[in-house]
């Protein structure tokens, strides 16, 4: 039986479609995809009390937030509830995952957050307390967690009092627009948003968490010990207590270590805090100090940490 013409021309087309159509530009030989960054939102940022800070509105009522990456969620706490007049939802929850402890708390909705020019429309939040109290006007009233950071790319120049969020597509390498030289330190991405590097400590490899809301760069009990300070020497380091987010009381020992390598960057005779911290997937907090000297890109997009190199303190 033959067949119409028009239905032969129509099946050649057909086949050279479906032969043509699933090839990249790349596997037939053009260009690859164009590395594109635009600036995004651009925000001034200041350490206070060991925190980063960085202006916001709230159903376009002026506050601040606490930046941190470290944090899953963004969150409001009770007293920032209260006085920007919101309404808690009693009949659903948020478990919260800090590193003393897990904490349950109730939702908040606001109708939109805002920073700079970007602003996210109709948000569920949960409550937290800080551990901190703060006494700013703009008052802070949460965090600024990874759900948000994470669709950006974030440079941070705390010298400066700077933070800039960036778009970020078809990017790999050293893509960032500085002249003056610096490290990249790959990162290694956990469910849902948490970005790890690896650094080391007398030798020993550690998996550290980028932790901002962290005011130092703390080592858990655990790794301490896989590291060789056995808890006789610790126990002559001093101590003290420090709160997370989940409000659990951490008790936490100064114990001085001989070198601490975060990329080409090297630390001796470093003190770092030691606890009993919860953390998935990490065994140290790379807190706010080692981020308050230095300007730093977090690339979620590419996960990678760069760091520019300049005179480093004795300290991370």
């Amino acid at each position: 039986m033959r067949l119409p013409r028009y239905v032969v021309v129509l099946a050649a087309l057909l086949v050279a479609a479906c032969q043509s159509g699933g090839e990249d530009p790349a596997a037939q030989g053009g260009p690859p995809p164009t590395c594109q960054i635009a600036r995004a939102v651009d925000l001034p940022a200041r350490l206070v009390e060991g925190h980063i800070l960085v202006p916001a509105a709230i159903n376009d009522i002026p506050v601040q937030l606490e930046v941190d990456p470290g944090t899953m969620k963004t969150m409001l706490t009770p007293e920032g509830v209260a006085r920007l007049n919101l309404h808690t939802d009693p009949l659903r929850t948020t478990t919260i995952h800090g590193v003393g402890g897990t904490a349950v708390t109730y939702n908040s909705s606001i109708q939109s957050l805002r920073l700079g020019d970007k602003e996210w429309m109709w948000s569920v939040m949960p409550t937290a307390r800080l551990p901190t109290t703060y006494h700013e006007e703009p008052p802070v009233v949460g965090v600024l967690g990874a759900d948000r950071l994470s669709e950006f790319d974030v440079e941070l120049d705390l010298p400066r009092q700077r933070m800039t969020l960036w778009s970020v597509t078809n990017c790999q390498g050293d893509f960032v627009p500085w002249q003056a030289p610096h490290a990249a330190l790959p990162l290694a991405r956990y469910p849902p948003r948490r970005m790890v590097t690896p650094v080391s400590i007398d030798g020993h490899p550690v998996m550290a968490l980028i932790e901002w809301g962290s005011p130092a760069t703390t080592l858990t009990t655990a790794a301490a010990e896989r590291i060789g300070v056995s808890a006789a020497a610790m126990d002559q380091d001093k101590s003290g207590f420090s709160r997370g987010v989940d409000q659990n009381l951490i008790p936490f020992i100064q114990h001085r270590f001989d070198e601490l390598a975060i990329g080409p960057f090297r630390f001796h005779h470093v003190i770092l805090l030691v606890a009993p911290l919860e953390v998935r997937n990490a065994d140290m907090l790379l807190g706010a100090n080692f981020f308050s000297r230095r300007h730093v890109w977090l690339s979620y997009a590419t996960e990678q940490l760069f760091v520019q190199r300049g005179p480093d303190a004795a300290e991370p």
